[in-house]
């Protein structure tokens, strides 16, 4: 991703300015001297803002560098804002571990998702399906993770795992899935992000976003998925574990 700094800045003047933050304090904390952002918006400019400086205004403006460094926030419409907004948000509550992501297992995404009749998703489609691929000999050489997508409406390569999170709203799903061109078979890798709702006892999928590397919400859900990744490889012991381990004296 090659980086603008011209827009990295405007992203934060624009976020500044809806949260009414002035960027002088913004400056002053950093500490740089007042007018330091400013010079990144002139025309012939080429350089970038500092790290430490990017660091202090995601954390003043209650986002993530990569909200900063990827989005072009002045461009946006109000639902473009909210998702993107929102996305950032669970990045930052998944890093301090407010959110906690769950690696969804085949026993889980393997039963179909009964979606009702006005739903604009095709029902009864499982998350994802795992079968063995077979080699000459008959011996399993590899797995098979076929996953259904409900934006793209077709079957796609599952990625690595599928994470969710349940909140009051529902559970949020992320996954990463590479869909192959039939031409020239080129991959593409996308992510996909949506949340499934109980109403009137029925399960409900709606969409939010997905996106491949040039689309506008790319940066963001793969730092969504990463920290999930990597917040999924932490070594954490469970409640009742822990409460019996303190216990030896």
């Amino acid at each position: 991703m090659e980086l603008d700094g011209k827009k990295i800045v405007n992203n934060i003047y624009s976020k500044a300015k809806e949260l009414d933050i002035k960027i002088g304090d913004i400056e002053k904390e950093v500490p740089v001297s007042l007018g330091y952002f400013s010079r990144f918006l002139k025309e012939d400019n080429r350089s970038l803002p500092s790290l430490e400086s990017l660091y202090v205004a995601a954390s003043k403006l209650n986002v993530t560098i990569d909200f900063l460094l990827s989005c072009n926030y002045s461009d946006m419409n109000e639902e473009e804002l909210l998702v993107q907004e929102k996305l950032s948000i669970m990045v930052l509550n998944t890093t301090n571990e407010k959110y906690r992501w769950i690696e969804v297992r085949e026993k889980d995404f393997s039963a179909p998702i009964h979606a009702s009749k006005d739903n604009v998703f095709h029902a009864n489609h499982p998350l994802a399906k795992l079968y063995p691929h077979y080699d000459a000999f008959g011996d399993t050489d590899y797995v098979v993770q076929d996953y259904y997508s409900y934006f793209l409406e077709d079957t796609l390569l599952l990625d690595g795992s599928i994470f969710s999170m349940k909140l009051d709203s529902g559970t949020f799903y992320i996954s990463r899935v590479i869909q192959e061109s039939e031409y020239n078979h080129e991959k593409i890798t996308f992510y996909e992000f949506y949340i499934v709702m109980k109403i009137a006892n029925v399960q409900k999928i709606y969409k939010i976003v997905n996106a491949c590397v040039k689309d506008k919400f790319y940066g963001i859900l793969e730092e969504l998925y990463k920290t999930c990744v990597l917040k999924s490889q932490e070594f954490k012991l469970e409640l009742f574990a822990r409460n019996a381990l303190e216990n030896i004296k």
